[in-house]
């Protein structure tokens, strides 16, 4: 018996270590994509290396951060609309997620043709989106624009990546485009994963769709929705590509987000340092509200 137990001890142990050697390219992948640029981010963070005297490098503690939390206001702005931006494009992309994955659902004509259309923002780069969006909304041939006056709706070319408010609105639009494909199929997951029972014995007694829809459906996928739009939340705190290839943070900084201002501080303006205690302090902006997230979830569980 005790030789039975010994030989399954170890070969739980052989497969363990064979696993580990088996993930261990990922895992080094990993570090070398991921925790070494962090660390050395961190690390900058607190010296005043410039890419124009790079061999000069003094420790300066918290003086850039201090820095910035005091002195900068531009900061404040841009971290303002960041957290706009964001919190938008998730609010907007999970309720119109939530109604097309509520349609999709359902037994319609051509279900599985509008399904993988719905994917289609999101398997486009990121470069090309920018160039498509940039070429419809443009105020000179743009189609939009073009409809827009054919149909005598406006007299003169919206001039949509422009004018501050209207290129707000904009960015949002399409950051809203892009994060929907997302969150519809991912909820439309979580709708099909509920027990079809359960829909049969409301309909026994007699209960209303929109009574199946709050106390069947939403609750039976609340929990994936909110873990998805923390994750979506955190994507687009840290996405540098959607908004700079769009407008390159303007007009007139209009557009400014965290990432692209940590970026052109870091490269335009040659502070690496400043540019990454930027991020930093991002980050620990997102930390709080990861924290604040999972106690409103224990709550909502509870």
């Amino acid at each position: 018996m005790e030789k039975t137990r010994s030989k399954r001890v170890g070969s739980s142990s052989r497969d363990a270590r064979f696993g580990f050697f088996m993930i261990l390219p990922a895992l080094s992948l990993m570090v070398i994509l991921f925790l070494v640029p962090f660390a050395q981010g961190v690390l900058y963070s607190v010296t005043d290396y410039r890419l124009d005297r790079p061999d000069q490098i003094n420790f300066v503690g918290m003086s850039n951060f201090v820095k910035i939390l005091t002195q900068d206001k531009d900061f404040y702005t841009y971290i303002g609309f960041t957290l706009f931006y964001v919190f938008s494009i998730v609010i907007l992309g999970t309720a119109l997620g939530f109604g097309i994955a509520l349609l999709l659902n359902k037994a319609i004509p051509a279900r599985g043709f509008f399904r993988a259309l719905v994917l289609l923002p999101w398997v486009i780069s990121a470069s090309v989106m920018a160039t498509n969006w940039k070429w419809i909304l443009n105020d000179n041939y743009g189609i939009v624009n073009q409809a827009l006056q054919a149909l005598n709706l406006i007299d003169e070319p919206i001039l949509f990546f422009a004018r501050k408010t209207i290129a707000r609105i904009t960015v949002i639009g399409i950051g809203t485009w892009k994060l929907l494909p997302f969150m519809t199929v991912v909820m439309l997951a979580a709708m099909q994963a509920i027990p079809a029972d359960q829909y049969e014995a409301a309909s026994i007694d007699g209960v209303t769709r929109l009574q199946k829809l709050r106390y069947i459906t939403i609750p039976g996928i609340r929990n994936v929705v909110m873990m998805c739009m923390m994750l979506q939340f955190f994507w687009n705190c840290n996405n540098f590509e959607n908004v700079w290839l769009l407008t390159n943070g303007g007009p007139y900084y209009a557009t400014m987000t965290v990432p692209i201002y940590s970026y052109m501080k870091a490269f335009s303006s040659s502070n690496i340092s400043y540019g990454s205690a930027v991020s930093v302090i991002m980050m620990a902006v997102m930390i709080v509200f990861s924290i604040l997230q999972s106690r409103v979830e224990k709550r909502l569980n509870t």
